[in-house]
């Protein structure tokens, strides 16, 4: 399962703001900016649009991965909370000092290519190949 990275339209976890000086990509007052044209006039916790407001329950295994630099980390809990309560087998990995979409530069940094592979791997374990 994929997420857009404004999951979380109300922007309201704490790491919002702890996080607000090292990470380049998402802040809060892009997502303000952003969110009111993806949700067309719906409300930020519309389940439909926000899953932190949906029912995760019969969801398949779910692989969730996020730097610990991001404004998104305490979302992502948050989910990975939500899923497991609903009884939803989650793995959550949190990378080091990584920001948002740290995966996308691949081929330049360890721990970048060293978490494709761990995706790689939990695939490989999930599908039985």
């Amino acid at each position: 399962m994929a997420f857009s990275p404004w999951y979380d339209m109300e922007a309201n976890g704490p790491t919002f703001d702890s996080n607000a000086g090292v990470d380049v990509a998402i802040s809060r007052q892009l997502v303000h900016a952003v969110a009111p044209m993806f949700l067309g006039g719906r409300s930020p916790t519309d389940p439909l649009a926000n899953p932190l407001y949906a029912n995760p329950a019969g969801l398949g295994p779910l692989l969730l991965t996020c730097g610990d630099d991001e404004t998104l980390l305490d979302s992502v809990r948050r989910f990975a909370a939500l899923a497991k309560e609903s009884g939803v087998e989650v793995a959550l990995h949190v990378a080091d000092g990584m920001p948002h979409a740290f995966q996308l530069l691949a081929g330049r940094l360890p721990e970048m290519d060293a978490s494709i592979a761990e995706t790689g791997k939990w695939l490989r374990e999930k599908l039985d190949t």
